[in-house]
């Protein structure tokens, strides 16, 4: 049942996408054809309300294909987060596109904002106008990561954990915080994080983005001892 409300949103989408161009055809066709007169007018019409729905086909199926039709509609709504930013004189962002890069990875995403990395390189990047900004160097690949709900920070997490926010980059300092393993988000834009489950004090933390406190909820003594697998902890 969930897998048919997904396509038929996603048909929804691609029938909001073809529309477009397919009026703006239906608009200039009838103008031309108004313009021209008698049959060759019409047939004139006919041609380009034809490219019209051939271009909108095309634009639709090549959205279904990558992001999806609904990720596509959204995108053509959405404010360009680093834009916004830069007017403010708050960040600074390159031209090129990492995504893009055959190395990279990707930690966590919005409708607006991606977070990945290219092995230890850690990059933010604004899906809008598809440019992206270095965040930070880390010891080893980062593990994780997560995006505020309203794109106002992101959290990059491995050997080390760093934060991002409009105003400053930051390493949170302390052992406690050390070889992240997991994170998620939690109620009132916290965010609950799982330190190395097969280190000697592994722990779920508490952390606050805004004010960069933290607190330990529990030990996390589940894997220690047993052997290392790679799969999905759960906790």
């Amino acid at each position: 049942m969930i897998r048919f409300l997904e396509l038929l949103t996603e048909l929804i989408g691609w029938v909001q996408i073809v529309l477009s161009p397919l009026l703006i055809g239906l608009a200039i066709g009838a103008i031309v054809a108004l313009s021209v007169g008698g049959s060759p007018g019409i047939v004139i019409g006919i041609v380009i309300l034809a490219a019209g729905l051939v271009t909108g086909i095309i634009i639709a199926s090549k959205a279904w294909r990558n992001d999806g039709t609904i990720a596509f509609v959204s995108s053509q709504r959405r404010i360009s987060v680093f834009e916004e930013l830069n007017k403010q004189k708050k960040i600074s962002f390159q031209e090129r596109n990492v995504t893009k890069d055959r190395n990279y990875a990707k930690l966590a995403e919005t409708g607006s904002l991606q977070l990945g990395h290219i092995f230890e390189a850690v990059y933010l990047t604004d899906k809008v106008i598809r440019k992206s900004m270095f965040l930070a160097e880390t010891t080893g690949d980062p593990t994780c990561g997560l995006i505020g709900e309203r794109n106002d920070w992101c959290l990059a997490g491995g050997t080390e954990l760093y934060l991002w926010t409009p105003e400053a980059i930051l390493e949170i300092e302390g052992e406690e915080l050390r070889h992240v393993y997991d994170m998620r988000h939690d109620t009132f834009g916290r965010v609950l994080i799982l330190t190395d489950p097969w280190s000697k004090k592994p722990a779920i933390w508490e952390f606050n983005p805004v004010d960069r406190s933290k607190r330990k909820i529990r030990d996390f003594f589940e894997y220690v001892g047993k052997e290392y697998r790679d799969e999905k902890v759960e906790w």
